[in-house]
Order: C-alpha cells, then structure tokens, then sequence
C-alpha cells in the first residue's frame, strides 16, 4: 500500500497512475468530442450531451478495469 503522505507532503511528486489517469478523464472526454465535431460550425447543445455520454462511458470502463495502485 502506497505512502500517501508523500504525495500530500510533496507537490513535486509524481502522483499514481491511477489518479492521474482517473483525472484525465474529463480531459480525454472533452478531446473525443471535439475530435468529433466540427468545430467551425458547433451545436454546443449536442457537444454537451455527447461530452455528458462520453465522461459516462470513460468512467465506466475505468472502473470496470479496476485501475488501482493500491
């Protein structure tokens, strides 16, 4: 089991793989959709609800691999 008081104590540090990944993925949501659509021209209505299934479907399969560093 990881020290987390490293990570808290050090800003430094790299942070698990787990955690970063886990908060990456509003990010890689958010880079699916635009990769998508067409930007010059956008329906953000769509784009929100395609952006609100994707962060649906990538925390899904995060937590269904059971991604831990623990």
């Amino acid at each position: 089991m990881p020290n987390w008081e490293f990570y808290n104590d050090n800003d430094q540090a790299l942070r698990m793989p787990a955690v970063e990944t886990r908060d990456s993925l509003g990010v890689l949501a958010a880079l699916i959709v635009a990769h998508n659509h067409d930007l010059s021209n956008p329906n953000y209505d769509q784009m929100v609800i395609d952006l609100y299934d994707t962060v649906k479907k990538l925390q899904y399969s995060y937590e269904s691999r059971h991604i831990s560093d623990g």
